[in-house]
Formats: C-alpha cells, sequence, structure tokens
C-alpha cells in the first residue's frame, strides 16, 4: 500500500459520514478526492487520490475487519513458552 493510498484511506476510516455516503453512491468521487486533496493536505494528484477511493470501496471490508482486530488486541499481552 503506498502512502497515499494510506493516507486516503485512514481519512476515510475515520469519517464515518464519507463512508456512510460511498456506501450508498451518493458521493462525487472527483469532488471528494478534490475535498480531501485541500482540506487534509495529501501531495497527490486528484486521480491518484480517485484510485485510492475506488480501491478503498472494494477493499474496505478487509481493512474495516483488519481495524476491529487491531483495535480487540491492542491491549493483549503475548508470551511464548520453549521447552
Amino acid at each position: 500500500m503506498t502512502n497515499i493510498t494510506k493516507a486516503v484511506w485512514d481519512i476515510l476510516i475515520n469519517d464515518i459520514s464519507i463512508r456512510k455516503d460511498l456506501a450508498r453512491g451518493i458521493v462525487n468521487v472527483r469532488a471528494l478526492a478534490k475535498y480531501i486533496r485541500d482540506n487534509y493536505g495529501i501531495n497527490s494528484s486528484v486521480d491518484g487520490i480517485i484510485s485510492a477511493i475506488r480501491r478503498f470501496e472494494k477493499d474496505s471490508t478487509i481493512t474495516e475487519n483488519f481495524t476491529t482486530v487491531k483495535e480487540a488486541l491492542k491491549g493483549a499481552k503475548v508470551t511464548t513458552k520453549t521447552n
């Protein structure tokens, strides 16, 4: 995952209203990409951000599952024992 993709995905993961609107299909992706570039300081072309948004839509369930697991294991303590 490139830095641009990760940055865009982090924004989308943390903004529930954008995620809901993407799921409903009521977002102009180009306008969203311009909004992200201008308001979050992503140093990329609009087309690069659009690609990251489109990939997020396809892979969002994987990302959401990973985030849920990561949060669940955040405070876990792992120990090992050798014989």
